[in-house]
């Protein structure tokens, strides 16, 4: 996680970019997190767990929608592709 983070702070760009980099970098594992608990759950057939790991998710995704409407505003420019459903 360190070296991620410190190959996109060395990295080319402007602090703002740094940020949204990070932040999608972050958001996207606590994502991938969920969904590996999610499908633990399912397999499980723990339905409260998988409850859980579904609104943790479902949260995680909601700040993504908000840091990229405010980075929108900020920088003129969509944050990230969300081709991948996140």
């Amino acid at each position: 996680m360190i070296d991620a983070f410190n190959a996109i702070m060395e990295s080319e760009g402007n602090d703002v970019d740094k940020l949204k980099d990070m932040f999608d970098w972050t958001t996207r594992r606590f994502v991938a997190g969920c969904e590996r608990d999610i499908e633990l759950a399912k397999a499980l057939k723990d339905r409260e767990s998988t409850i859980r790991a579904q609104i943790r998710m479902e949260v995680m995704k909601s700040a993504r929608e908000i840091f990229a409407d405010c980075y929108m505003r900020l920088a003129r420019r969509r944050p990230w592709h969300e081709h991948d459903g996140l």
